[in-house]
Formats: C-alpha cells, structure tokens, sequence
C-alpha cells in the first residue's frame, strides 16, 4: 500500500511538472529563467521572480474560482499577505525545511478521504499539488520558528487581573413576546393570559403573533441592557422572572412580553478562564515573533516589489 500510495504522487508530481515546463511566465522552483513576460512580474526576492499568475493562483486557492469582484483595498491586503507568505517559503528553503514525502502524501489521502463525505473534489493527477504544498511548508516552518513560545501560569494570572471587565457577565433576560397588530386584539389576548402559565403564552404566541419569532413560542432569546429599543428595554428589565408585561405599543405593532429566566451579573472565575486566556496569549506571541521575523527577512533580503505591475492600484496599508 505505501509503495502504491507513493507512485500516486510521483504521478502528481511528474504531471503537474511537465503542465508547468509549458506555461510561459512562470519560474522554475531553483529560480532559473523561463521564457514570460517581464512586465508580470510583481515581486522579486533574491533571484526568485513572482508572476501575475502566481499571485492569481494564490488567490484562487484561497477564495476559489468564484471569488467575486474584490475591492482594491482587500486586494492590497491580499497581495501584502501573499509577500510575506513567499518570504517565509524562501526562508524555509534557504535554511533546508522541507516536506518529507510522507507529509505530502498524508495530505493527499486525507484530502481524497475528506471529498467522499465533503463538497470538494478529489485530486487528480494532473492536478498541481505546488500552492497546497508551500503552503504546508510555510506553516511547517512557522512552527519550528514558535515552537518554544509559552504563556506561563504568571501571565495568564496577570492578564486576568488587568482585563477584569473581559470576563463579566453583566445582567441578562430571557425574553419572549406575543406581538399584535392593533390594541384590540392585544387586550382580548392579554385577558386571556392573566394568571395563565407558559403554556398558554406559548400557543398563543404561536396561534396569534406576528412576529418573526411566533413559530418557536415567541421565544426571542437572551439580551443584556441596551441590546433592546430604549422603552422596550425598560420594561423587560422590569419584570421579575416567569412574569407577564402589560400591553407596549411600538413602530412594530404591540407587545406583550414575558420573562422566561433572569441571569445575574455574575464573574467567570480564573479557573475557567484560564485555557481561553492563554491561547489568547499564544496567539499574540506567535504573531509578535511571525512579524518581527519577517520584518527582519525584508531588512536582510534582496527584494523588489513592483505594484505597478498589479492589475489593480495597490494601495499601503491604512493610506
């Protein structure tokens, strides 16, 4: 099976070669000259030359062929994420981080596995593997790259104490309502309810609502103060829990509403909060040390970007 699974993706690999040796305006993977056009190209580091195409690619592998008509500020962002991106891939190479075979073919057979149960396609050979391997590469060399980065019991417990706010749970309602077209209707349903349970209030939600909410009880869910129309607000806040309201009139029509469950403000303790706060710190680490990395590539390269080759007008960041 292991010799099988490995002359597929020699298959792969020599089809999606040989389908590259005929396209013009690309570059080989050392870097050498390939017939193309110049006036692609829109990014050099060292002597590795990216192509209009390239970043086409790039695109698509991330937004699919159906990716729709993008404006020119997400596609600057997009081309600036597309640079870091082949930085990292050539730092990798540059320092010999690369994909064993056994990576590679895992990824295929678990993509061909997933396409069975998921709306995607099996790979075929033919099918150039290269973006999803680069990109495998690069995510390969950012975890060799933070691989010792921590976030200690010490920074977790300060982080805690200096966001207190982040982790308080100020008082919610848990609301429903019978919403009436006219006054009319409101008091004879409303008379109805008087000292009836949540049953009743329910199937008359269901029967005479008409609001968006009437087929689930009247059930519109959980709302902290300030989340509802300032009147309304007030007096859902009133009620006590399994309480009835009187009949509110609103642009919407009238309102009868009903407290199913009140929730104290309450603080989620450290314990709890504890997993969150430290991939919230991991997650700020690595992005610190993937930044500053790149920072010091681009200081260190060789590199040009040429914008004016973009076929959009390549805005900086926050111009």
């Amino acid at each position: 099976m292991a010799a099988l699974s490995a002359s597929i993706l020699l298959i792969f690999t020599l089809a999606a070669d040989c389908r590259r040796g005929g396209e013009a305006g690309a570059r080989s993977s050392t870097g050498e000259d390939v017939p193309g056009s110049e006036a692609q190209a829109i990014l050099k580091i060292g002597d590795h030359v990216l192509t209009r195409s390239d970043f086409d690619k790039y695109i698509d592998s991330l937004l699919g062929p159906e990716k729709g008509t993008l404006s020119t500020n997400v596609m600057s962002r997009l081309y600036d994420d597309f640079v870091d991106e082949q930085f990292l891939l050539q730092a990798a190479r540059s320092q010999g981080v690369s994909l064993t075979t056994e990576e590679k073919q895992d990824f295929v057979d678990k993509w061909n596995r997933d396409a069975l149960s998921q709306d995607k396609e099996a790979f075929r050979p033919g099918d150039s593997l290269d973006r999803f391997f680069d990109k495998m590469l690069v995510e390969k060399y950012m975890n060799l790259l933070v691989k010792d980065v921590v976030a200690g019991d010490e920074e977790i417990t300060a982080y805690y104490r200096d966001h207190r706010t982040e982790f308080q749970e100020p008082e919610r309602v848990k609301v429903s309502q019978i919403l009436l077209p006219t006054e009319e209707k409101a008091l004879e349903v409303l008379g109805r309810l008087r000292d009836r349970g949540e049953d009743e209030f329910r199937t008359a939600a269901g029967k005479e609502s008409i609001g968006p909410e009437a087929a689930d009880g009247g059930r519109m869910g959980v709302f902290r103060a300030g989340q509802l129309p300032r009147d309304l607000g007030k007096v859902v806040f009133s009620l006590g829990q399994g309480e009835m309201s009187g009949i509110h009139r609103s642009d919407y029509g009238y309102h009868i509403f009903r407290i199913d469950q009140r929730f104290e403000a309450e603080e989620t303790p450290l314990e709890e909060a504890a997993l969150s706060i430290r991939l919230k710190i991991l997650e700020a680490k690595v992005k610190e040390a993937r930044d500053a990395h790149l920072r010091r590539l681009k200081e260190t390269m060789e590199w040009s970007s040429y914008t004016e080759n973009l076929p959009f007008a390549y805005l900086k960041e926050n111009s």
